[in-house]
């Protein structure tokens, strides 16, 4: 048998030992990858080797000069609209189709290119400042569009736009904001509250609140949103009561998204599902009567006096949901009537009801309120349609007689 002598042993340890110590930085420096990776996809920056990150390097000088390139483009198709015929439609549609071109090929542009490209339109020399502003005016409305993530990035990193942009800047970042939404709300909303927390002067509670939240479109990127906002607002310093509203309003346009608004199964559940607070859940109700659909009026009422609020609350709502629906469909809201069980919010619906039907329906209308008890609800509504009534009249004079109206 081959013995092994001292010197040889010495070395094939230390040879281990610097094959093992070798191994635990690549485990550490993977694990620091992944996590700058997990960063950066936060933040919104595409992912990318060290492989990509030498090419690119490589390749700046010449990327630089392709965003210049374009910029020229862009200033001189800007002057050549300065000396144009605008009443040529021919020469229209040619300037139009080039405007689209220049946009197309400047959604291209890397976040380096863009920052070469804005500089270039700044430095140009024989441009005043109004037309320089003009010009990152529309060049970032562009972009906007079509390139929604480099646009809102830019902004973030460059706060002197506000100078360039005017009154525009808050038009051009909700433009890219709804654009982004439309494809992708959960990355979108994201990338709002991490900004949120680096730039609190340039991302507003009405960024987060009410523009992605209400592209939400399926109930998972609701629960994912809502989950995410919760998470937020539970480390933030304002008011509870502040910060109750602000949920109540991210509730409401998630679960009753313009544009696409679901059906009372669907939003019912997903509220349910979603746990808000009695504060919350009453500040995500307010307006509901604008945003379900008029045909489930009497689904929407019912479900108010299950959902927990204060009875001054849920009538409130029964009020404006009834009228909004009375005025929509006065026949369904009396089908409706005929079936519903007795509640408070149904006496607060019958009141509304027949004050809306009144000057058409009067007969109608007092049936209804003959079924209400002696109360708050059926003064209320007698009130309203006596005030309705031509004043100084035989009518309201014989109606307030009659009702005991004083």
């Amino acid at each position: 048998m081959k013995m092994v002598t001292l010197p040889s042993a010495i070395m094939l340890i230390a040879a281990a030992a610097f094959a093992w110590r070798n191994q635990q930085r690549l485990v550490s420096v993977r694990d620091t990858h992944a996590k700058l990776a997990a960063e950066a996809a936060l933040l919104g920056i595409p992912p990318g080797d060290g492989s990509s990150g030498r090419s690119q390097r490589r390749e700046r000088p010449d990327q630089t000069a392709a965003a210049k390139g374009l910029a020229a483009e862009y200033i001189a198709f800007h002057r050549q609209l300065q000396e144009s015929d605008h009443t040529d439609g021919t020469a229209k549609a040619e300037r139009d189709s080039r405007s689209a071109d220049l946009i197309e090929r400047s959604s291209t542009l890397s976040a380096a290119q863009l920052k070469s490209f804005m500089a270039e339109l700044r430095a140009t020399p024989d441009l005043g400042e109004l037309k320089k502003q003009r010009m990152i005016r529309d060049f970032l409305s562009g972009i906007a569009s079509t390139q929604p993530r480099s646009a809102l990035e830019f902004m973030m990193k460059s706060p002197d736009l506000n100078v360039d942009l005017g009154g525009m800047s808050v038009e051009i970042r909700k433009k890219a904001l709804l654009s982004w939404a439309e494809d992708d709300p959960l990355v979108a909303f994201e990338w709002l509250l991490a900004n949120k927390i680096k730039h609190p002067d340039r991302i507003t509670d009405k960024d987060i609140i009410g523009t992605v939240t209400s592209e939400a479109s399926t109930p998972e990127q609701r629960t994912a949103i809502h989950a995410a906002l919760k998470e937020y607002f539970a480390t933030d310093q304002r008011h509870e009561v502040a910060k109750a509203f602000l949920l109540g309003s991210a509730l409401r346009e998630l679960a009753f998204p313009r544009g696409h608004p679901p059906g009372f199964e669907e939003a019912s559940a997903w509220i349910t599902s979603a746990q808000p607070s009695k504060i919350e859940l009453e500040y995500a109700t307010e307006g509901l009567e604008a945003r379900v659909k008029p045909s489930e009026g009497g689904q929407w009422i019912e479900w108010l006096g299950t959902s927990g609020l204060p009875k001054r609350v849920t009538k409130q709502r029964a009020v404006a949901i009834a009228k909004s629906w009375t005025e929509w469909d006065c026949q369904a809201v009396g089908e409706w009537l005929n079936t519903a069980p007795d509640s408070p919010e149904k006496s607060a619906a019958v009141g509304t009801y027949a004050t809306t039907v009144y000057p058409f329906d009067s007969e109608n209308a007092m049936k209804w309120l003959q079924t209400l008890p002696q109360g708050p609800d059926r003064t209320k509504a007698l009130r309203a349609i006596y005030q309705g009534l031509p004043q100084d009249s035989d009518a309201a004079r014989a109606f307030a007689s009659e009702q005991g109206i004083n």
